[in-house]
């Protein structure tokens, strides 16, 4: 794959790590450097390239010629993502979004900026992703289904029909949302959790943990030791 855009990555921790070797083996962008803030500076390289400061970073990558990817996952229900992501914008940087090549996405969808969708999701018709949104893998997005600014959404959640999920909301692993129902912004929907009515603002919605039987695994199979 021929490499033609330069791209910075905002972060150094686990997510960058992994947005690096994405980008790197499956986009047109070439990743050449890493950016945080002052206080998280702790090293000088990562992956032989440099590691600068935030603040100052535009006198080193400039947002004429490098785009910039912020690389934090759900810190403070999207905040860091998003205060870091209005930074760059601040600063004039424009926006890489990543697109898995094993992703589906249909023609008629839209992606924002700063987005990066894995492996396995399945956005369907109509479908509009906003900016600075986290698709984590083997997601169903369902037609004409909204997804607002600033969300994480874990592996394998199912977002039916004309859903619509509020700004900065988090999506735990495994939940479902019925046809038609609409999530408030800053909303925490836990793992494995069935949502079949709309909601508030600033909710949480449990996902029950399995208890497990009063009759173990070994007796139950008749298995003598």
């Amino acid at each position: 794959m021929h490499k033609k855009d330069r791209l910075l990555i905002i972060g150094d921790g686990e997510f960058a790590q992994i947005a690096y070797e994405y980008f790197t083996v499956d986009s047109p962008y070439e990743v050449v450097g890493f950016s945080v803030e002052t206080p998280y500076l702790k090293r000088a390289e990562l992956f032989g390239l440099p590691v600068v400061a935030l603040e100052t970073v535009e006198k080193s990558y400039d947002p004429l010629t490098t785009k910039v990817f912020v690389a934090v996952t759900s810190t403070q229900l999207n905040r860091v993502r998003a205060r870091l992501y209005g930074m760059a914008k601040d600063k004039k940087y424009s926006f890489a979004t990543y697109i898995s090549s094993r992703a589906f996405v249909w023609r008629t969808a839209k992606v924002g900026e700063n987005c990066f969708i894995f492996e396995n999701n399945v956005i369907q018709h109509g479908a509009s992703i906003g900016n600075d949104v986290i698709l984590w893998s083997g997601n169903h997005v369902g037609h004409q289904t909204v997804i607002h600014d600033h969300c994480f959404v874990s592996s394998h959640c199912v977002l039916s029909g004309y859903c619509e999920i509020g700004e900065r909301s988090f999506l735990g692993v495994n939940c479902t949302f019925a046809d038609h129902v609409k999530v408030g912004k800053d909303c925490l929907i836990g793992a494995g959790a069935l949502i079949t009515k709309s909601t508030g603002d600033g909710l949480i919605y449990p996902g029950l943990a399995t208890k497990p039987s009063s009759l173990g695994s070994l007796k139950y199979f008749g298995i003598k030791e």
